[in-house]
């Protein structure tokens, strides 16, 4: 067995319901020397913080996440805002998706394609950075991603502004700062919220 060069034994909290990848994927921690905590999606979203420290990596498949992927982003969204070390990974190079997951302070972003060599590299030499004190800049705020994940649903502007009692130029503005923070056009930024509305369609 190959061990990183770390002087605590490092830890994965691992959410990956498709069974060969979760196993190939455990397999690599373990193989490291890592210890590998598997988690189910209710844990994640209502409790995590309970069970696991901030030393531990979160590691997840954004695929795996399904019909629980809206209440997933927002916890990640809330985890990175608490300094947890977030690792996700994508069935492919997604651009759009990745520059997304980086405003919600996601610091590794593999693809599936290619995912045993940069999952087996990431384990082999992975050391715990230092903990920012600030959540960066480039972190979509709450409330942008609060109208980014509702309009995803397929709400419209003036049902989250009457749900949430607020004026349509207000959501308009949000709007607009979530697509402007993330760096996305017109085209893209429609692609990504169809591609949030396909995952919440997978059940597992």
């Amino acid at each position: 067995m190959n061990t990183p060069p770390h002087e605590l034994t490092p830890k994965v909290v691992l959410y990956e319901p498709r069974y060969l990848l979760h196993n190939a994927i455990s397999n690599i921690f373990n193989d490291y020397g890592w210890n590998v905590f598997d988690i189910r999606a209710d844990m994640f979203v209502e409790d995590f913080c309970s069970i696991t420290d901030k030393p531990a990596l979160i590691a997840l498949g954004m695929h795996g996440t399904g019909k629980n992927i809206i209440p997933f982003l927002q916890a990640i969204h809330r985890f990175s805002s608490m300094n947890y070390q977030i690792m996700i990974w994508l069935p492919k190079q997604d651009n759009a998706f990745k520059r997304f997951l980086t405003t919600l302070g996601v610091r590794y972003i593999f693809a599936e394609t290619s995912l045993y060599e940069e999952l087996t590299d990431f384990a082999a030499t992975y050391s715990l950075p230092e903990q920012p004190k600030n959540r960066p800049k480039t972190m979509l705020t709450d409330n942008e991603l609060a109208i980014l994940l509702d309009i995803s649903k397929g709400m419209s502007v003036a049902s989250i502004a009457n749900q949430r009692r607020c004026s349509n130029k207000t959501i308009y503005a949000l709007k607009r700062n979530a697509r402007t923070r993330i760096g996305l056009d017109a085209h893209e930024w429609l692609e990504l919220l169809s591609k949030i509305s396909k995952i919440k369609s997978i059940d597992f």
